[in-house]
């Protein structure tokens, strides 16, 4: 039991248990929140340019399929629905992939992997 304690971080295990019982808007607003009180507080307002090596790239896809889903939008019609739906599912783990790294610097060692 003594192990299992040492590898496993509890706000990341009730962030698993609470994605299985709220809808996913709430859950990705509740990510949102978490991220920007850690970086408000604990990063003193200085937003980390590289956390995870390569994230700026999954920005800049982000925002490049924005903009090309806005020029598709224009040109084909597409409902507004649909435009912002992709762009929610898209944008999810670029929240959670930075929560998820800084839980894992936090308490674990690299020798314990």
């Amino acid at each position: 039991m003594l192990r299992l304690r040492k590898k496993t971080y509890i706000p990341f295990t009730v962030l698993l248990i609470l994605q299985s019982y709220i809808p996913s808007t709430l859950f990705l607003m509740l990510g949102i929140i978490e991220l920007s009180l850690y970086i408000i507080f604990v990063l003193k307002g200085k937003i980390p340019i590289n956390i995870i090596p390569g994230f700026n790239i999954l920005i800049l896809f982000l925002l490049w399929g924005a903009v090309l889903g806005l020029i598709n939008f224009n040109a084909n019609g597409i409902a507004i629905r649909d435009y912002v739906r992709d762009i929610f599912y898209y944008s999810s783990p670029l929240i959670f992939m930075p929560i998820g790294m800084i839980y894992g610097k936090m308490n674990i060692e690299k020798s314990e992997f």
